[in-house]
């Protein structure tokens, strides 16, 4: 088990993301909050022109998402 997150705008969907970006393993995310803080820095990203809304290891880091290194 595990969580994921999928990020909608104006009512469609536009990112399913099951599993934790940046890192290398296919691993979903610890908790539900982890999910959602990431799901909103994308939304944000976008929302601020920053396309891709690429995340990196220093963000996932910066917001304490917990992940196997």
């Amino acid at each position: 088990g595990g969580f994921g997150y999928r990020v909608s705008l104006q009512g469609k969907d536009i990112i399913d993301q099951p599993h934790l970006p940046a890192v290398q393993h296919n691993t979903p995310f610890a908790s539900r909050e982890d999910a959602l803080q990431t799901a909103a820095l994308v939304k944000n990203k976008i929302i601020l022109g920053i396309l891709p809304p690429v995340i990196s290891v220093a963000e996932l880091d910066s917001m304490h998402i917990r992940y196997r290194k």
